[in-house]
C-alpha cells in the first residue's frame, strides 16, 4: 500500500478495521473467516495481489499454502496472461505462538519447505505472533527455540540480509512485535524474499504481551497472579507504536488521539477467539489409553469432523491420509481404546462466526457413542456413565451446548433450568430419555438446547390457544444421538401418540444431522405413527453477530402448527 501510494493514516485505519472486523475493512470486508485479495491478484491495483486469511486456530494454514502454490499455475493456465508483467502475487498468513503446534500450521509449513526442496514456486510468508500464552498454557519461547533448530542448507537458500536462521530450507525473520518499524521492516524483508525467489518465509514476532484475557470469560487469576495481569494490562503496543509515528512526524498526538477516538467510537465490544488443536489432543489421548489409563479430554468449539479423526486414532494409528478411508481400511485392527471426550459444539450465539456455530453432526461412525444432554442434572449422572462406559473400552464423545452451561431460567426469572446435583449413586444411562409430559397425544423429539427450545415453544402454543393446555404436548429429550434409546422406542410402541414432530438443533439437509436417521430406524421397526415432521435448523452458514442458523422458537410452532393440519 506504501508503495501504491496511500497516505499512512488510511493504511493505518484499515489495519485497525481489520482487527475489529470493520465492514469498511478492505480486504475483509467486516467478515471473521475471510479469504481472498482487495482487487483482483494479477492487477496492478489496490491490493497488490496480496491475500490475507482468517481463520479459526491454524486451519488458515493449509488453504494459505494452496494459494501460494496456484499462483503460477492459474498464470501458466488461465488466458488472462496480465499477471506476466505486474507485481507478483503474494499470499500471507498469520497465527499465535501456541498454533505453532497445530497439526494444520505443521502440515502446511511442511507442505511449503517441501516446495522448497523441490524447486516449486511457492511465495507464502507465514507470520507467527509469540506473546508466550496459548490461553492459559505458557508457551516459554518455544516458537523462538523452535524456529531457531534444524537449519537447513540443502535447498540452496540465498543468503538473506535479516534472516536469522533456515528452518528446512525457510528463512526466519524476527522481529520485535513492540517495535512497529521493526515490524515493518522485518515483514518487508520477508516479503521481499517471498515474492523475488517464490519461496516460503516466517516472521517471528516477539516481545509481545497480551494484555488482557483470551476471551471474556477466561478467568486469568487460575493461571496468572495478581501483579503479572496488572503489568499484562498496563503494556500498550498501540501507544508505542503511536509514539513511534510522532517520533518520525507521520502524524501527531492530537491526530492519534482523534483517529483513535473515532475508531474507538466506531469499533467497540468485538471479540475474536481461538480454539485448540483436536488432533493432537485425541491423538494424545489414544496413546493414554494404550497405556491403560482412561483419558478425558475436552475441545471447545470443534467442528464435528474430529469424530471422524477420532476414529481413525481408534482403527489406525495412521495420522496423515484420508481418515476416512483410514476408517474403513483399519476397522477390523485390534485396538480397543477406553476414550471419553467433550466437545463444546453446538452454540447458540452471536459469537464468533460460523466457525464457532457449526451446528452440524455429520458423522457418527460405528464405535464411538455420542450423547448431548439439555440439563445440568443429566450431564452429571450422564457423565457418569461415560467413565463407566469407556472404562469398559468403549468411546464416549459428550457434546455440549455451550449456551445451556450458565443457563438458569426457562420462562422469564423462573429459575427454571437449575437443577440440584445428583447423588452420588445416580448415573444416566445411553438408552435412558427425559419427558417432559405423559398425558399428550401429540409428542416432541429433541435433544440438547432443542429441549429449552421446545418447552418455550411449548408455552408459546398454548398462550395462541393452538393447544388448550402445556401438557397436552409431551416433550421428550432423548440425548442418546449415536443411536436411538430403548426409552424413546418404548415411548412410542404404546401407540399413545397420534402425531410426532422431531426438532434436530443441527442443520437440515443430507449429511448434517442426527434425527433423520433416528426418524428411518423407527419408521422401518413400524413405530411412528402415521403422521409425524420434521424440522431442523437452516441449511446456511452464520452470519457475524446473528442466529439464524440456529432452529428456534418460531421454526417450532410453525412446524407444530403445519402437523396438526
Amino acid at each position: 500500500q506504501i508503495r501504491l501510494g496511500w497516505k499512512l493514516e488510511d493504511i493505518i485505519l484499515d489495519r485497525a478495521r481489520g482487527h475489529v472486523v470493520s465492514k469498511l475493512d478492505p480486504v475483509t470486508v467486516g467478515v471473521h473467516c475471510a479469504i481472498g485479495s482487495a482487487k483482483r491478484a494479477f492487477t496492478n491495483t489496490t491490493g497488490g495481489g496480496d491475500y490475507v486469511v482468517t481463520s479459526t486456530l491454524a486451519s488458515q494454514c493449509p488453504p494459505a499454502v494452496g494459494r501460494a502454490l496456484a499462483f503460477s499455475l492459474a498464470d501458466a493456465l488461465t488466458s488472462d496472461n496480465a499477471g506476466r508483467n505486474a507485481i507478483k502475487p503474494l499470499s500471507f498468513v498469520t497465527i499465535g505462538d501456541g498454533s505453532v503446534h497445530n497439526a494444520h500450521f505443521l502440515s502446511a509449513f511442511n507442505l511449503a519447505s517441501h516446495a522448497r526442496y523441490r524447486k516449486k514456486k511457492c511465495p507464502v510468508v507465514f507470520g507467527v505472533s509469540d506473546n508466550g500464552l496459548s490461553i492459559s498454557y505458557s508457551t516459554a519461547g518455544y516458537a523462538d527455540y523452535l524456529f531457531s533448530q534444524r537449519s537447513s542448507k540443502q535447498c540452496g537458500v540465498p543468503q538473506t540480509p535479516g534472516s536469522v536462521a533456515n528452518r528446512d530450507g525457510v528463512p526466519i525473520f524476527k522481529a520485535n512485535g513492540c517495535d512497529m518499524m521493526d515490524v515493518y521492516d522485518k515483514t518487508l524483508q520477508a516479503a521481499r524474499y517471498s515474492r523475488n525467489y517464490s519461496a516460503p518465509s516466517l516472521v517471528l514476532y516477539r516481545e509481545l504481551t497480551r494484555r488482557f484475557g483470551h476471551a471474556a470469560t477466561d478467568r486469568q487469576t487460575a493461571y496468572l497472579d495478581a501483579d503479572t495481569i496488572e503489568s499484562m494490562a498496563e503494556s500498550d503496543v498501540i501507544s508505542s507504536g503511536i509514539a513511534q509515528a510522532v517520533q518520525l512526524n507521520a502524524l501527531s498526538y492530537s491526530e492519534a488521539k482523534t483517529r483513535f477516538d473515532e475508531i474507538g467510537e466506531m469499533f467497540k465490544g468485538r471479540v475474536i477467539d481461538f480454539p485448540p488443536d483436536e488432533t493432537t489432543l485425541l491423538g494424545t489421548a489414544m496413546g493414554i489409553s494404550q497405556v491403560g489409563l482412561l483419558p478425558i479430554i475436552e475441545i471447545p468449539y470443534a467442528k464435528c469432523t474430529w469424530i471422524v479423526e477420532l476414529t481413525c486414532f481408534m482403527r489406525s494409528q495412521q495420522v496423515t491420509g484420508s481418515l476416512t478411508n483410514s476408517v474403513l481400511m483399519e476397522w477390523s485392527s485390534a485396538f480397543k481404546d477406553s476414550i471419553e471426550a467433550r466437545s463444546i459444539h453446538l452454540f447458540l450465539s452471536v459469537f464468533g462466526g460460523n466457525f464457532h456455530t457449526h451446528n452440524m453432526i455429520s458423522h457418527v461412525p460405528p464405535g464411538v457413542d455420542v450423547v448431548c444432554y439439555s440439563n445440568g442434572l443429566d450431564f452429571a449422572r450422564g457423565f457418569r456413565n461415560a467413565i463407566i462406559q469407556a472404562r469398559k473400552g468403549r468411546v464416549v464423545v459428550l457434546i455440549d451446548c455451550t449456551n445451556l452451561l450458565n443457563m438458569r431460567h426457562l420462562h422469564e426469572k423462573d429459575r427454571g433450568w437449575e437443577t440440584t446435583y445428583p447423588s452420588e449413586d445416580e448415573v444416566m444411562g445411553f438408552h435412558d430419555v427425559r419427558q417432559f409430559g405423559t398425558a399428550g397425544k401429540d409428542l416432541i423429539v429433541t435433544y440438547g438446547n432443542g429441549v429449552v427450545t421446545a418447552l418455550q415453544a411449548r408455552r408459546s402454543l398454548a398462550e395462541r390457544k393452538v393447544i388448550s393446555k402445556e401438557h397436552d404436548l409431551d416433550i421428550i429429550d432423548a440425548p442418546y444421538i449415536s443411536d436411538v434409546p430403548d426409552g424413546l422406542r418404548d415411548a412410542l410402541s404404546n401407540e399413545q401418540y397420534e402425531r410426532v414432530l422431531f426438532c434436530d438443533i443441527c442443520k437440515e439437509g443430507p449429511g448434517s444431522n442426527i434425527l433423520s436417521s433416528t426418524i428411518m430406524s423407527l419408521k422401518n421397526q413400524g413405530i411412528l405413527p402415521s403422521r409425524w415432521d420434521f424440522v431442523a435448523a437452516p441449511r446456511t452458514y452464520n452470519p457475524l453477530g446473528r442466529t439464524i442458523t440456529f432452529l428456534d422458537e418460531d421454526d417450532i410452532i410453525s412446524a407444530y402448527k403445519s402437523l396438526r393440519g
